[in-house]
């Protein structure tokens, strides 16, 4: 009872640490069990053969080896139970050896052991019975089950009870954000020596990006105005005042080659829907990632409910509910089960909880499929599921990374509507991402178009539409064969569009099409923007161009092209550590 006690205090928190290191169940579940298979009886198979038919052949050296190896083994809680069994064994069958024998053999034999004066081969297995056991009160003292030595299990159990403390502490420590950045910093640093990677100009007022290679820098004027108020509110330490205030929001990977956040800084008032436009890639999630304290920043801050994400970490995330992207449900679990669990998490009083749930499963229209097990649902109940997971409690701040993704048309604006009803309900606000332009303007009050890692713009939609949704399109179309021969015929069309048209803003190249918008404001006509483009057909050589009223989904697309394709080809060693 003692060695399975010890056992699963050790094992449970074996389990959880190692963990940590697979993403999928499945694997850490088959590997964890191939490895505790083989250590576990491979072990209990040497130490037999050792100590049977190789110990008194082999030099101290060796035999102080293999016994520090032996106890180094036992770090595996698997291999400590299986050589503690192994060890009850052989004491329960010599036990019932023992007993078979007759009481005047027994007196015989303890007799001839005691007259010996030494250990007699032969009887040597005596030595692990109670005197009363074999031979009542005329042998020596023989030793227990519990005592340190080849046949006793107080080794195991000692190391058990050492695995239990240490696995244990070392899941404290890895549970602990503070210690596990600080063990993270000291990691990097150690593997990276002196060098800075992260190549991130120190002057805030500058707003200047550093974009490994892309020289860029903050230009839209909304996104410069939304920093400076973000600064403000800093300043002024109004931060509880917002539902959620994010200030030089930074992701930089180890290796230094790939920026995925760029320096964010955006606030989001009470009861506010602010969605985060942009394709995958943009950087959406690491953003939501980070804010949630699930990824370290490289830099910058977030405060929610007047707690900040670096130095109030468990009193941040309380201010939070969250939807990954992909969905974290326990599949055994159904649907009133794991909306119980996070209720009782969020500290809903026993009395109210079964309330909460019926209405957030109506809301997300999961009633036909509430009692089955999770992982038996489809896609779109599984993101029903988890939407509804970051909804109870009602937290002041809801964060919905791509929530509708894999759902379908009607089931989409029916969450539309739960998630709408619900805000609107509970007074808390809410952060979307998205890659779906409907979605953004049916929800959100205020949109930022991110690319690249930073804003490219941001406001409402309909200031979005006033200042980008109006005015012509135009895409030009180069031909191929005189790119390839001339390389100054590009700049000869631009120079030339240029001219006939100078309100004319060149958005984006993509091989042989240049994507141009044409602000309203300007005094061209229809008839002036085709005479000039059949003008320019004619004497540039162009193969086709096409003109059309500009949509804020162009708009969008044209941003989502800056995104940069490049990304980090495998994780370093300091990669992971920032994943502790």
């Amino acid at each position: 009872m003692s060695l399975f006690l010890t056992f699963g205090l050790a094992a449970i928190p074996f389990a959880y640490v190692a963990s940590l290191i697979f993403r999928k169940p499945s694997t850490a579940f088959g590997i964890l069990c191939l490895i505790s298979v083989i250590t576990g009886i491979g072990m209990g198979v040497i130490a037999t053969f050792f100590e049977t038919i190789l110990e008194e052949k082999l030099s101290s050296e060796v035999r102080g080896l293999f016994y520090a190896g032996m106890w180094f083994t036992r770090l595996s809680p698997v291999v400590a139970l299986i050589l503690g069994l192994q060890k009850l064994f052989t004491l329960d069958s010599t036990r019932l050896i023992c007993a078979q024998f007759q009481a005047s053999l027994r007196a015989i034999l303890c007799g001839i052991y005691a007259a010996s004066q030494r250990t007699n081969p032969e009887l040597e297995e005596l030595k692990i019975l109670k005197p009363e056991q074999v031979c009542g009160n005329e042998c020596i003292f023989q030793h227990p089950f519990f005592w340190f030595n080849w046949l006793g299990v107080n080794d195991e159990i000692f190391m058990l009870i050492f695995d239990a403390i240490l696995y244990w502490s070392l899941l404290a420590l890895l549970d602990n954000k503070k210690i596990r950045e600080s063990v993270s910093k000291r990691f990097r640093s150690f593997y990276r020596g002196t060098k800075d990677v992260m190549k991130v100009s120190k002057s805030s007022k500058s707003f200047k990006l550093e974009r490994m290679g892309h020289g860029a820098a903050f230009t839209d004027k909304d996104v410069l105005e939304e920093r400076a108020r973000t600064e403000k509110i800093l300043a002024a330490k109004k931060m509880d005042q917002e539902a959620l205030c994010v200030h030089n929001l930074t992701k930089i990977y180890s290796n230094g080659n790939f920026r995925a956040v760029d320096q964010l800084s955006f606030a989001v008032s009470k009861e506010q829907f602010f969605g985060l436009l942009g394709i995958n890639g943009a950087g959406k999630t690491t953003t939501f990632r980070m804010l949630t304290g699930d990824l370290q920043l490289t830099r910058g801050n977030s405060w929610a409910g007047g707690f900040d994400l670096l130095s109030s970490t468990q009193e941040y995330q309380a201010q939070i509910g969250y939807c990954p992207q992909f969905d974290a449900l326990l599949d055994r679990l159904n649907s009133f089960e794991t909306l119980q669990l996070y209720g009782r998490l969020r500290g809903i009083p026993d009395d109210a909880i079964k309330l909460e749930v019926n209405r957030l499963i109506k809301k997300v229209d999961l009633q036909a499929h509430a009692a089955r097990m999770c992982r038996n649902y489809s896609g779109g109940n599984k993101r029903k599921l988890s939407l509804a997971m970051a909804l109870i409690g009602a937290p002041p701040v809801v964060l919905l990374d791509e929530p509708t993704s894999g759902v379908d048309p009607v089931a989409r604006r029916k969450m539309w509507v739960a998630i709408s009803d619900i805000q609107y309900g509970s007074g808390c606000s809410i952060i979307l991402t998205s890659h779906s332009m409907d979605e953004c303007e049916a929800l959100c009050d205020r949109i930022a178009i991110m690319a690249a890692g930073h804003f490219e713009c941001i406001g409402s939609t309909q200031y979005l539409r006033t200042k980008f949704g109006q005015g012509y399109s135009l895409i030009i179309k180069l031909n191929p064969d005189i790119v390839a021969e001339n390389d100054l015929y590009l700049d000869q069309v631009q120079e030339s569009i240029e001219d006939r048209l100078p309100s004319a803003v060149l958005r984006d190249i993509h091989q042989t099409l240049l994507f141009y918008h044409i602000p309203p404001e300007s005094d061209v006509t229809w008839a002036s923007l085709f005479r000039a483009m059949e003008e320019a057909k004619s004497n540039l050589q162009l193969e086709d161009y096409q003109v059309g009223d500009t949509t804020l989904e162009q708009i969008f697309l044209s941003f989502a092209k800056k995104q940069p394709q490049e990304r980090p080809k495998r994780k370093s060693l300091a990669d992971i550590a920032e994943m502790l």
